[in-house]
């Protein structure tokens, strides 16, 4: 897989356990490197791609944008409605019955409870699964927990559920430590995705690291 850059002649190639950091240091080109990546994700015309054997990917399905990783969210519409199909195939593979059960008993409790008004009443059955799991707020258990591990947790989710290929970062090595970086990116590989950060100014490397740097005159210095 590979990121494309026409307008400053970039190619990004991404290896199997290798954070790509591209480091600009001219503020108009990373302003415009990130606006190509946003038109790019968004479905409009742009001059980055995301390549993979030749094909060209569609940003918004294979590529994850964290520009604010403070504003993530674990349990988004997003995350909670994969999370809902997961268990209902699971629901519907492996515990049926119960569910049979479970739909008979609510059931049979609602009619007892009726059956003590003054009045008459009607309801509708249960019939998805996925009803209750709303009707009962399931959610991912995430406490209040730091950055780091919220950040993890995230890629862990997005990788998982949603077949993401790419997170792409924007100046993460500001506030974060060199050890929860690298549990990022250990996170990230593990499940098969790649990771792209985007700095604008030059900080530790790591040795799961490419480092690119575009300077201020726009040369580039790859290490």
């Amino acid at each position: 897989m590979r990121i494309i850059y026409n307008n400053a002649g970039l190619v990004l190639d991404f290896i199997d356990g290798i954070a790509e950091v591209i480091v600009i240091e001219n503020a108009k080109v990373m302003r415009d490197f990130i606006c190509e990546i946003w038109r790019d994700y968004s479905g409009h015309d742009a001059a980055i791609m995301l390549i993979d054997e030749d094909k060209k990917l569609n940003m918004h399905k294979s590529a994850e944008l964290i520009f604010n990783p403070f504003a993530i969210d674990v349990n988004s519409k997003k995350l909670k409605k994969l999370l809902y199909s997961e268990m209902k195939d699971i629901s519907n593979m492996e515990c049926q019955l119960e569910f049979y059960d479970l739909q008979s008993n609510l059931i049979e409790y609602i009619n007892k409870v009726g059956s003590r008004l003054p009045y008459a009443i009607s309801f509708d059955g249960i019939v998805d699964f996925v009803d209750i799991l709303q009707l009962m707020n399931t959610r991912f258990e995430i406490e209040d927990i730091d950055l780091e591990h919220k950040l993890t947790e995230y890629v862990k989710l997005v990788g998982q559920l949603e077949g993401r290929k790419l997170f792409v970062f924007v100046n993460l090595k500001m506030y974060m430590e060199d050890s929860e970086i690298k549990e990022l990116y250990k996170i990230a590989f593990y499940y098969g995705c790649s990771v792209m950060l985007i700095e604008s100014a030059e900080r530790r490397k790591f040795e799961e690291e490419h480092v690119t740097i575009i300077d201020k005159d726009q040369c580039i210095i790859e290490y």
